[in-house]
């Protein structure tokens, strides 16, 4: 489990199936978004960085949808309170979503 691009301490999935655990503490995701909190792997910095030079979207949006091998801590340890995005700059309503979804026991 040491290849990833980005490794989440927290992520707000849509729905279940846009993660799975894939060890007792590890879940490989698949789509998320909410980039509260996250790690990079300093080898893949280059890559990470073209994708998000190449697009023209939102970064949730970019990492969610690209090919970026991405991981999340589970249980997540991070959560972003309800606050005006620094993106949209409207009022999200987050709530708990760090505790949306049971995957780790």
């Amino acid at each position: 489990y040491n290849k990833f691009d980005l490794l989440y301490l927290s992520v707000n999935l849509q729905k279940k199936e846009d993660a799975e655990l894939v060890h007792p503490f590890l879940l490989r995701i698949l789509h998320g978004f909410t980039t509260t909190a996250y790690i990079v792997k300093l080898d893949n910095i280059d890559k990470i960085l073209n994708t998000l030079y190449n697009s023209k979207e939102e970064i949730d949006k970019v990492y969610s949808e690209s090919d970026l091998i991405k991981y999340c801590i589970c249980p997540m340890i991070a959560y972003q309170n309800n606050m005006k995005s620094d993106i949209s700059y409207v009022e999200n309503g987050y709530g708990n979503y760090h505790e949306k979804f049971e995957f780790c026991e």
